[in-house]
């Protein structure tokens, strides 16, 4: 079986940004990996003390210089150290793509000793402090990369100065976010989680990844406030860094799940850090923030406070005053600013990036390893997962079952009914409009992924192998008409099952596969249904096709 094999390098300390932002990325190629029925081999490289959160990949975790670094140990000792042990792992993979994130040289100074080990180098060069990033280290160090991804948009490209002749490996791929919005749970059903009382607000309040050394501090003097009204139920984003003490009162919850951007759409206001991630998770989610910036070494959140503000999207905490606080709760609280915040934000492009970084990451590892996917069949399933993971088509997909699974249905059913040159057609249309940024036609999912759903889900509820399912399909889709046979047959089986419970329904199809005629095997099914409305089905063995109650 073909396999991508990409190794993440994840440099943290006191943040979670760098290794959220990869997983975002990571989780997306591996599903348009699985359409492709192509094996996922990802490994992730990380310094972050919350490895934790990359639980569904195998990680390889470094000691972070804030835990290492003391009397005891140099940062020149556990540099030394660092280096040995990741140049054994990546030696040992040897990816097929080596992916970096914010600091090009490494943590080290070690990423010109590892390209070597790897066939291909992609970097994701986000925002940082304009003198680092216009600093001789980082720009020399860009030219060591096949590929520069930047997860902003291309009107703020004057924050990341790059080399002209290094322009043309640059793309842009827009905010990153690790929401998934098909994913988020309503309202009702949070309030349902956590317990709220009628008429009682949900206040979420966060330090993002919890590792800032004034986290504890801010949180204390931010619940003081707003869990002083018992009005308020106070949900507490404590991060998977946090090492301070908990709060625990009758109307205040400690939260500690890596995904809690689940719950945020059930949020009426929040309190947050301005990090990378938490910021792009609930301007997605539409809650009405305010945020306060904390001071990191490279990343600049006080910039980005002040440009999102100035969009309307959000507040910005003026300081940590008991009375500066409820001023900025009540204004959040207010129904008419806080809804005029939401409007603004309904009307903010989704954050998509983690699907385009996907998509050209996968690009590249396509060129660095040949016979690892089809490159030019990212394209359609890239565009169609964008509407996938949107609201546009979650009333349409609540209870789908999962992506790929659908995708790769579709994929079977496109070979089987559409001429090549339809099928060649559309992956040149969706390369076309991929490129020139346009992620869909519109806001719908077309007939063939609708059809893939159906099946998929009743493959899931019969127990079917997807094989015998498609053998018994072609052999019926050769007796229909060909136009679009798939929708007659869909209108067959939903008949069956309204008349079957689903173990008879499966022996059904079983007993229909030993008509080996196509037509034979399509009018069996058509004479079995107009004879279920005459007699009771009970009464018939299914397992023997010769005794159904049918003409020959």
């Amino acid at each position: 079986m073909p396999t991508a094999r990409i190794l993440f390098y994840a440099i943290n300390g006191t943040g979670l940004g760098h290794l959220s932002r990869l997983l975002a990325i990571a989780r997306q190629a591996r599903e348009l990996l699985a359409c492709q029925g192509v094996e996922s081999d990802f490994h992730f490289l990380t310094t972050s003390e919350a490895a934790e959160t990359a639980w569904d990949f195998p990680v390889y975790k470094l000691p972070s210089k804030t835990v290492a670094v003391g009397p005891a140990v140099s940062a020149r000792q556990h540099a030394s150290r660092c280096k040995l042990m990741i140049s054994n792992i990546v030696a040992g993979i040897r990816p097929d793509l080596l992916v970096m994130d914010t600091q090009p040289q490494g943590a080290y100074q070690e990423f010109v000793f590892l390209r070597d080990y790897a066939k291909a180098t992609l970097f994701i060069d986000r925002r940082k402090d304009r003198e680092q990033a216009a600093g001789k280290i980082h720009q020399s160090h860009l030219a060591l990369y096949d590929r520069i991804l930047v997860p902003d948009e291309p009107a703020n490209a004057a924050f990341y100065p790059i080399p002209r002749e290094l322009e043309a490996r640059r793309r842009f791929i827009g905010p990153v976010s690790g929401m998934r919005p098909n994913a988020c749970l309503a309202v009702d059903a949070v309030r349902r989680v956590f317990g709220a009382a009628e008429g009682q607000r949900l206040i979420y309040i966060s330090a993002g990844g919890g590792g800032d050394r004034e986290a504890e501090h801010h949180l204390n003097q931010l619940l003081d406030v707003a869990a002083a009204d018992p009005a308020n139920l106070c949900i507490v984003g404590y991060g998977p860094l946090f090492r301070g003490q908990r709060r625990y009162t009758r109307n205040t919850i400690a939260l500690a799940e890596t995904e809690a951007w689940r719950y945020f759409r059930g949020w009426d206001a929040a309190f947050s850090a301005g990090g990378y991630n938490s910021y792009q998770e609930l301007l997605a989610a539409g809650v009405p923030t305010c945020f306060f910036a904390q001071q990191k070494g490279m990343d600049r959140q006080d910039e980005r406070l002040a440009e999102g503000a100035a969009k309307g999207w959000h507040s910005v905490l003026a300081g940590f005053d008991p009375h500066l606080i409820q001023d900025a709760l009540q204004q959040l609280l207010d129904p008419d600013r806080s809804q005029a915040i939401r409007d603004r934000l309904a009307q903010r492009p989704l954050a998509g990036g983690a699907l385009r970084g996907a998509v050209e990451l996968l690009e590249l590892q396509a060129f660095a390893a040949p016979n690892s996917l089809d490159a030019a069949a990212l394209y359609p399933a890239a565009r169609t997962l964008s509407n996938w993971l949107s609201d546009r088509s979650r009333p349409v997909l609540a209870t789908a079952p999962a992506f790929a699974k659908v995708w790769q249905w579709r994929a079977w059913l496109m070979k089987t009914c559409v001429p090549p040159i339809g099928r060649f057609d559309e992956a040149d249309q969706a390369r076309l409009l991929w490129q020139t940024g346009k992620a869909a036609d519109d806001d719908r999912l077309d007939d063939e992924m609708l059809w893939a759903v159906w099946i998929t889900t009743l493959c899931d509820n019969l127990a079917f192998e997807p094989g015998f399912m498609r053998k018994l399909l072609a052999r019926l889709f050769k007796a229909c008409p060909p136009d679009r046979p798939f929708h007659s047959i869909r209108g067959l089986l939903d008949q069956l099952g309204h008349h079957f419970d689903p173990t008879t329904q499966a022996t059904i199809l079983r007993a229909l596969l030993s008509f080996e005629n196509p037509r034979t095997c399509l009018a069996a099914l058509n004479q079995l249904l107009a004879a279920a409305d005459q007699e009771p089905p009970h009464l018939w063995d299914f397992l023997q096709p010769a005794s159904w109650p049918i003409q020959s």
